[in-house]
């Protein structure tokens, strides 16, 4: 085997290691893109790159005067950009939250990280992969620090809609933010279904609302979301 060859298969290893770093930190959360398909998105970006800097290297004896151009990073636009379609397939979106896009971030810099070793950046390749480790490990807990802002979706059959007001006030008291309230009035079997979405400082789960919710009046049903 030539030199450049044992060089490539070095890089390829390298990719396993950083792309396998990654991906179990996904796949300990318990991700849909865990530590396989990390470690194959960094060796295919890596396999990518060589094949593209093989090119170069194949046809480097053309000069200048020929109608030939090489590029070596064009095959790293159309890599950069099929990742986002691998990482579109891992985020999810429900009522109030989108899942899955720090795995779709993981994938596409693992895209990066395999790219950059497959150039020979050595260096960047590894720093960039204790960075990105780093990111998803350390500042996981600087992110539950923050104070952020959590939704909820209440519908709640009242029996009387007289009662619409007091029900309003309750929830506020309670602890929440009201930002937009739907009504459908049935007269036939005179009941109110009130929409509510409301806003909360902290991450409340089902039975807390529920419990400000009956501590707040009467009702024939009512659906969390």
């Amino acid at each position: 085997m030539e030199n450049w060859q044992w060089i490539a298969i070095g890089r390829l290893l390298l990719c396993v290691l950083i792309g396998g770093a990654v991906g179990l930190e996904r796949e300990y959360h318990g991700r849909a893109a865990g530590f396989r398909t990390h470690i194959l998105v960094c060796l295919g970006c890596c396999v990518v790159m060589l094949g593209s800097t093989h090119f170069v290297r194949l046809y480097s004896h053309l000069g200048e005067d020929t109608v030939v151009r090489l590029d070596p990073a064009r095959l790293a636009y159309g890599v950069l950009t099929g990742i986002g379609f691998l990482g579109a397939g891992v985020i999810m979106k429900t009522d109030w939250s989108v899942h899955g896009l720090t795995t779709a971030a993981s994938l596409w810099i693992v895209a990066a990280l395999g790219l950059t070793t497959g150039l020979g950046m050595y260096v960047v390749a590894g720093v960039g992969a204790a960075l990105s480790l780093f990111t998803l490990t350390a500042m996981r807990q600087v992110g539950h620090l923050v104070q952020s802002h959590h939704y909820r979706r209440v519908s709640i059959t009242l029996s009387d809609p007289d009662e619409l007001d007091r029900w309003r006030s309750a929830i506020e008291s309670g602890g929440a933010t009201i930002l937009r309230v739907s009504l459908d009035h049935q007269k036939q079997d005179n009941r109110v279904i009130a929409e509510y979405e409301l806003r909360f400082r902290r991450d409340w789960n089902v039975e807390e609302v529920y419990d400000l919710v009956k501590r707040s009046g009467e009702f024939i049903r009512v659906e969390i979301q």
